[in-house]
C-alpha cells in the first residue's frame, strides 16, 4: 500500500514518493456560490451580496416619459431631448475653416500664401 499525500492549501507541494495525492483545498473566507432571485421594487442602494439575479420591478411615477430612441443633431444650438435616450451628434465642420498642415518652403522675400500650412521654413 502506497502513502497518498494530503494536500489542503494552493501552491506548489512535493509530492515525491506519493502515488497519490487527495486535494481538498478549502474556499477562502469571503467568497459565496450566489443563488436565488432577489425582487427589487424601490429605488436605493440593495444588498444583492448572496443573490444569482435581481429581479428589478420599480413602478415608474406618474407623468414621467419613458426616453426612447435617438435623435440626430447636425447643427450647433440648444435642443430639447427630454423624449430620447441619446443624441447622435454630428456637428459638420463649418465652411471656411480648415486643418493647416505640413510645412511650406519661402526663399524669397514678399507676400506668400500660407492658407493651408501648419508652418513655413523661411531661407531667404
Amino acid at each position: 500500500m502506497y502513502p497518498i499525500r494530503q494536500i489542503t492549501q494552493n501552491g506548489v507541494d512535493d509530492v515525491y514518493g506519493y502515488r497519490m495525492v487527495d486535494v481538498q483545498v478549502p474556499v477562502p473566507s469571503g467568497y459565496i456560490q450566489p443563488a436565488g432571485t432577489t425582487t427589487i421594487t424601490t429605488n436605493g442602494i440593495h444588498n444583492v451580496n448572496n443573490y444569482k439575479t435581481a429581479n428589478v420591478n420599480v413602478p415608474i411615477p406618474s407623468g414621467y416619459i419613458q426616453p426612447a430612441g435617438t435623435t440626430n443633431i447636425t447643427s450647433n444650438g440648444t435642443y430639447n431631448v427630454m423624449n430620447y435616450a441619446s443624441a447622435n451628434v454630428n456637428v459638420p465642420i463649418p465652411s471656411g475653416y480648415i486643418q493647416p498642415a505640413g510645412t511650406t518652403n519661402i526663399t524669397t522675400n514678399g507676400t506668400h500664401n500660407v492658407t493651408n500650412y501648419a508652418s513655413a521654413e523661411v531661407n531667404v
